[in-house]
């Protein structure tokens, strides 16, 4: 089992763990190969509150001591 954790981070502050799913492509269950030069599918869902400021959205991805930030938005 992965300890890979997502969160979403919405304008600097505002931070959110994401929903879980019974979507088989949930990107946190997901337990297939891929083969070196090929692409897979998969999805992260988040339940954002409606007046959340969504103009700068960063997706922070940690294993252990790796972090990485995606911008979103």
């Amino acid at each position: 089992i992965s300890n890979i954790n997502y969160q979403l981070d919405c304008n600097s502050g505002t931070k959110y763990k994401p929903m879980m799913t019974l979507l088989i492509n949930d990107i946190q269950y997901i337990n297939l190969d891929v083969a070196a030069g090929k692409t897979r599918k998969a999805v992260i869902v988040f339940d954002v509150l409606k007046d959340v400021d969504i103009s700068n959205i960063n997706l922070n991805i940690s294993n252990q001591d790796k972090t990485t930030n995606i911008k979103i938005k």
